[in-house]
């Protein structure tokens, strides 16, 4: 009798692992851009809108991938950032314990505006009234893929544009240190 108990549930949780794998390939994700919207926007302290596709998986690993990205707050209502693809792979087990662990996250042809006023200050994305805790959201891998950053100085007008930006950043938290 205990091992037919056995066999039925070990039966169950492999179906309801082959489900968690196959189940979000026929999931329309686009619907879900409201909710990833609404939480980078409570993160960077901008407004994010995603104008493109969206997918997502749950396993072997939570898995989004959003494309034609923009973040608002630049001049004139343009945006103070677009990237092309957003993506990125978390852990699962951290999640337990209220922490976000990315273990890779990808930026494919971002490009960023940033002011900088005449007293120095930089006007950019991570605000410090984030709601919430920066420290619990950890990147071991960051990769950018042919990254643009304008700087634009207020004092004189000039302009400096640095393009083809690729590399690799980590950061133990959102707060730093990079």
């Amino acid at each position: 009798m205990l091992a037919r108990l056995f066999v039925i549930f070990g039966g169950l949780f492999v179906l309801v692992l082959c489900a968690a794998l196959v189940v979000p390939y026929f999931i329309d994700w686009t619907g879900y851009r409201a909710q990833f919207e609404r939480e980078a926007s409570a993160i960077l302290g901008r407004k994010v809108t995603v104008q493109g596709d969206a997918t997502a998986r749950l396993l072997p690993f939570p898995s989004v991938t959003f494309s034609n990205v923009a973040v608002a707050g630049g001049p004139n209502g343009q945006p103070a950032m677009t990237v092309e693809t957003f993506s990125m792979d978390a852990e699962l087990a951290p999640f337990l314990r209220g922490e976000v662990l990315i273990f890779d996250m990808r930026l494919v042809r971002p490009k960023a505006t940033i002011d900088i006023a005449n007293d120095g200050t930089v006007d950019w994305a991570m605000r410090p009234s984030s709601p919430c805790d920066l420290n619990q959201i950890s990147i071991e891998k960051l990769t950018v893929t042919e990254g643009q950053i304008e700087l634009r100085h207020a004092a004189g007008g000039r302009s400096h544009l640095f393009s083809e930006i690729n590399s690799t950043i980590s950061a133990k938290s959102l707060a730093g240190p990079w």
